[in-house]
Protein backbone atom coordinates (compact mmCIF):
# COMPACT_ATOMS: atom_id res chain seq x y z
CA UNK A 1 0.00 0.00 0.00
CA UNK A 2 2.86 2.25 0.88
CA UNK A 3 2.89 2.69 -3.34
CA UNK A 4 -0.03 3.94 -3.28
CA UNK A 5 -0.43 7.98 -5.25
CA UNK A 6 -3.40 9.67 -4.18
CA UNK A 7 -4.40 13.12 -4.46
CA UNK A 8 -6.23 15.08 -1.96
CA UNK A 9 -9.84 13.83 -2.08
CA UNK A 10 -9.52 11.32 -3.72
CA UNK A 11 -10.93 7.66 -2.39
CA UNK A 12 -9.18 4.56 -1.80
CA UNK A 13 -11.07 1.28 -1.76
CA UNK A 14 -9.40 -1.05 0.70
CA UNK A 15 -11.41 -3.58 1.57
CA UNK A 16 -15.28 -4.24 2.07
CA UNK A 17 -16.81 -1.10 4.07
CA UNK A 18 -14.21 0.85 3.40
CA UNK A 19 -13.91 4.07 1.87
CA UNK A 20 -12.66 7.10 3.31
CA UNK A 21 -9.29 9.29 3.01
CA UNK A 22 -8.23 11.81 5.41
CA UNK A 23 -5.70 14.17 4.15
CA UNK A 24 -4.08 16.47 6.89
CA UNK A 25 -1.00 17.99 8.74
CA UNK A 26 0.57 16.98 11.38
CA UNK A 27 1.72 19.74 13.61
CA UNK A 28 3.95 18.36 16.13
CA UNK A 29 5.01 20.86 18.32
CA UNK A 30 6.95 17.67 20.55
CA UNK A 31 9.00 16.85 17.18
CA UNK A 32 12.69 18.51 17.96
CA UNK A 33 12.82 20.27 14.03
CA UNK A 34 8.86 21.45 14.84
CA UNK A 35 8.36 21.02 11.23
CA UNK A 36 5.07 20.31 9.49
CA UNK A 37 4.96 16.73 8.32
CA UNK A 38 2.49 15.55 5.06
CA UNK A 39 0.30 12.85 6.31
CA UNK A 40 -1.87 10.26 4.36
CA UNK A 41 -4.78 8.48 6.83
CA UNK A 42 -6.81 6.09 5.73
CA UNK A 43 -9.59 5.62 8.40
CA UNK A 44 -12.09 2.97 7.81
CA UNK A 45 -14.16 1.06 10.43
CA UNK A 46 -11.66 -2.21 10.26
CA UNK A 47 -8.97 -0.80 9.72
CA UNK A 48 -6.11 2.72 10.31
CA UNK A 49 -2.96 3.14 7.82
CA UNK A 50 -1.00 6.01 8.61
CA UNK A 51 1.55 6.99 5.55
CA UNK A 52 4.00 9.67 5.85
CA UNK A 53 5.86 11.04 2.63
CA UNK A 54 5.48 7.47 0.99
CA UNK A 55 5.87 5.58 3.86
CA UNK A 56 3.56 2.99 5.35
CA UNK A 57 3.79 3.97 9.44
CA UNK A 58 0.95 2.28 10.62
CA UNK A 59 -1.34 -0.58 9.27
CA UNK A 60 -3.75 -1.60 12.04
CA UNK A 61 -6.84 -3.95 12.39
CA UNK A 62 -8.78 -1.71 14.30
CA UNK A 63 -10.34 -4.87 16.04
CA UNK A 64 -6.96 -5.56 17.66
CA UNK A 65 -6.02 -2.10 18.74
CA UNK A 66 -9.48 -1.74 21.13
CA UNK A 67 -8.05 1.94 22.37
CA UNK A 68 -5.25 -0.52 23.94
CA UNK A 69 -1.47 0.94 23.81
CA UNK A 70 1.09 -1.27 22.01
CA UNK A 71 4.40 -1.80 20.96
CA UNK A 72 6.46 0.48 18.18
CA UNK A 73 7.24 -0.85 14.88
CA UNK A 74 10.53 -1.04 13.63
CA UNK A 75 12.10 1.68 11.50
CA UNK A 76 9.74 4.29 12.62
CA UNK A 77 11.56 6.36 15.09
CA UNK A 78 12.47 8.92 13.01
CA UNK A 79 8.75 10.20 12.76
CA UNK A 80 5.92 8.27 14.92
CA UNK A 81 7.91 5.83 16.93
CA UNK A 82 5.08 4.48 18.68
CA UNK A 83 1.62 2.78 18.16
CA UNK A 84 -1.24 4.43 19.40
CA UNK A 85 -4.73 3.83 21.21
CA UNK A 86 -7.53 4.61 18.40
CA UNK A 87 -10.08 7.00 19.55
CA UNK A 88 -13.22 7.42 16.89
CA UNK A 89 -12.97 10.71 15.38
CA UNK A 90 -14.86 13.98 16.39
CA UNK A 91 -16.37 15.53 13.33
CA UNK A 92 -17.96 18.89 12.99
CA UNK A 93 -18.47 19.84 9.31
CA UNK A 94 -18.40 23.85 10.08
CA UNK A 95 -14.70 22.88 11.30
CA UNK A 96 -13.38 19.70 10.55
CA UNK A 97 -12.50 16.25 11.56
CA UNK A 98 -9.80 15.47 14.45
CA UNK A 99 -8.51 11.75 15.50
CA UNK A 100 -6.46 12.00 18.26
CA UNK A 101 -3.78 9.35 19.55
CA UNK A 102 -1.95 8.96 22.65
CA UNK A 103 2.03 8.00 22.74
CA UNK A 104 3.15 4.92 24.31
CA UNK A 105 4.77 5.74 28.07
CA UNK A 106 7.66 3.73 27.27
CA UNK A 107 8.16 5.38 23.70
CA UNK A 108 11.65 5.30 22.56
CA UNK A 109 11.56 9.28 22.12
CA UNK A 110 11.27 10.89 25.54
CA UNK A 111 10.09 14.25 24.40
CA UNK A 112 6.73 12.36 23.38
CA UNK A 113 6.01 9.80 26.20
CA UNK A 114 2.33 9.72 27.41
CA UNK A 115 1.74 12.96 24.90
CA UNK A 116 -1.79 13.83 22.95
CA UNK A 117 -1.27 14.16 19.59
CA UNK A 118 -4.30 15.36 17.10
CA UNK A 119 -4.47 14.77 13.92
CA UNK A 120 -6.40 17.35 12.03
CA UNK A 121 -8.53 17.91 8.66
CA UNK A 122 -9.48 21.46 7.54
CA UNK A 123 -13.19 21.14 5.48
CA UNK A 124 -13.14 24.79 5.21
CA UNK A 125 -10.63 24.52 2.43
CA UNK A 126 -12.97 23.82 -0.78
CA UNK A 127 -10.58 20.99 -2.01
CA UNK A 128 -12.51 19.04 0.86
CA UNK A 129 -15.73 19.62 -0.51
CA UNK A 130 -15.85 16.22 -0.94
CA UNK A 131 -15.29 14.55 2.29
CA UNK A 132 -17.43 16.89 3.77
CA UNK A 133 -19.98 15.57 1.59
CA UNK A 134 -19.83 12.10 3.20
CA UNK A 135 -19.81 12.92 6.77
CA UNK A 136 -22.72 14.95 6.52
CA UNK A 137 -24.32 12.04 4.50
CA UNK A 138 -23.32 9.77 7.19
CA UNK A 139 -25.73 11.99 9.50
CA UNK A 140 -22.38 14.01 11.60
CA UNK A 141 -23.91 16.20 14.11
CA UNK A 142 -22.89 20.43 13.43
Amino acid sequence: MSDTKLNPGERIILEKNTDVVIFTKLFGSWFRNRHQFLVKIYLTDKRLYVEQMGLCMYDVELQRIQNVMVGAPTGSSSFLDFLFALKYPFIDTKRGVSVQFQIEKNSPNPLARGRLVTLFLDLRDDTDLWFRKIIEARGART
